[in-house]
């Protein structure tokens, strides 16, 4: 909730500006403050656990790890690996079905090199 102590210092300096400009009374300056301060509590918890979440690995760091077909690579589609969506190409000239798994050997841009995982 610190973090939101910047914008509510913001609205406290824009609403003294208005009510000493006469743009505004004071009961509307405070209930603006009122307002802005429960909109950050509602949306905290919404917000607070994509806040600090652990960030996602680098697709350097992906090599090595399994995944699931998501589109079929035939030889390009797109494949779920760590939780996220990634383009993918097959290594050979296989087709890799949907729901299969794979494992990453390789990277080329941010397309990943996928073979069939072995079971």
């Amino acid at each position: 909730m610190l973090l939101q102590v910047p914008s509510w210092a913001i609205v406290v300096a824009l609403g003294a500006v208005g009510v000493r400009l006469s743009w505004f009374g004071l009961p509307v300056a405070f209930a603006s403050l009122a307002a802005w301060v429960v909109k950050d509590l509602i949306m905290y918890p919404v917000l607070r656990p994509h806040l600090f979440r652990s960030p996602q690995p680098l697709p350097r760091e992906l090599e090595g790890r399994t995944g699931v077909v998501l589109r079929a690579l035939n030889p390009e589609g797109y494949v779920k690996v760590s939780g996220q969506r990634w383009k993918a190409r097959a290594s050979s000239d296989e087709t890799l079905e949907e729901g299969g798994e794979v494992e990453v050997v390789g990277l080329e841009d941010l397309t990943l090199i996928v073979s069939a995982k072995l079971r």
